[in-house]
């Protein structure tokens, strides 16, 4: 008997999938489940399309890591890639709400048939928020998890989030979630380091990414502004760790800070950068669209 013939999809750069489970997801949710959802993409790409029999990045050939980088975001040397140009795993956060709504998949060039059948058989599976709990325990213990996250694919007639669309752009955009900065703001004593600043950060890595240079000002948790003068201390956030530097760290938070840009002409997005962001921190939205989702 023949297998069924693989679904065939329109060129995507955006996937999206609802989010449904019994517990509220939080903001400490959003690297964890990216991260999550990017290492099964990678595993069933490794299984469908190179014939690996578990999809062990760690044991494919080099053939077969450069053939998944765009998913993984490493090569075939196992480097990070340069250049962002790998995909990005996000959870969408109602801007009313501030609640995690969808998990999104998007790349600034198109994900192949091979890839978005690898993304889509990952989102099938629901994910445990008490995994590393469950996990050494008897399976019937699994089956009763009342943490599950549920990813239900949504149709193409649904338009992705906004920002998430290169063919609108918009001149304002504010933090949906923390920028967490990649080098270190405070010294050891607390102080700002010359030229560090989060704001400073954030400028240059726009400059690098090919934006034109904003006004940049600092905005709260509930993204209202700051008097003149006043320096946020920024809020603690899970990142996204790899997994060679999980066992020398116990602590995963950073403090990550709020912004909202203003650009000398319209851009378009998606917009993230900062530490982990290719696992839903630093996104920016478009303000003109406020309450959208």
């Amino acid at each position: 008997m023949q297998n069924p013939p693989k679904p065939t999809y329109q060129p995507t750069r955006v996937l999206q999938f609802a989010l449904g489970s019994r517990v509220e997801l939080s903001f400490d949710h959003i690297a964890m489940i990216a991260s999550w959802f990017r290492g099964r993409s990678v595993r069933f790409f490794l299984e469908q399309e190179c014939g690996m029999d578990k999809g062990d990045w760690q044991q494919a050939s080099e053939a077969d890591r450069r053939t998944v980088s765009l998913l993984s975001g490493k090569g075939a040397d196992k480097q990070k890639l340069s250049g962002h140009e790998h995909a990005y795993f996000c959870l969408y956060l109602d801007p009313v709400k501030q609640k995690p709504s969808r998990l999104i998949a998007w790349r600034k060039t198109f994900f192949s048939p091979a890839e978005e059948n690898a993304i889509r058989k990952a989102a099938s599976k629901p994910f445990s928020l008490s995994y590393e709990t469950f996990a050494t325990i008897g399976r019937d213990t699994r089956k009763r998890d009342r943490q599950k996250v549920h990813c239900i694919p949504l149709d193409n007639a649904v338009p992705p989030p906004p920002g998430f669309d290169p063919a609108h752009s918009f001149v304002e955009w504010k933090s949906l979630t923390p920028y967490v900065p990649t080098r270190h703001a405070f010294d050891s004593r607390g102080k700002l380091r010359d030229g560090e600043a989060p704001a400073q950060q954030l400028q240059r890595e726009l400059e690098r990414s090919g934006y034109a240079t904003p006004e940049i000002a600092h905005l709260g948790r509930q993204n209202q502004p700051y008097s003149a003068g006043y320096f946020p201390e920024g809020e603690w956030i899970k990142i996204h760790e790899p997994k060679r530097v999980k066992s020398s760290r116990t602590n995963n938070s950073k403090r990550g800070f709020r912004f909202r840009l203003t650009f000398p002409t319209p851009v378009s997005g998606p917009i993230a950068l900062g530490h982990s962001s290719h696992f839903g921190l630093g996104l920016f939205v478009p303000v003109d669209v406020e309450g959208a989702s």
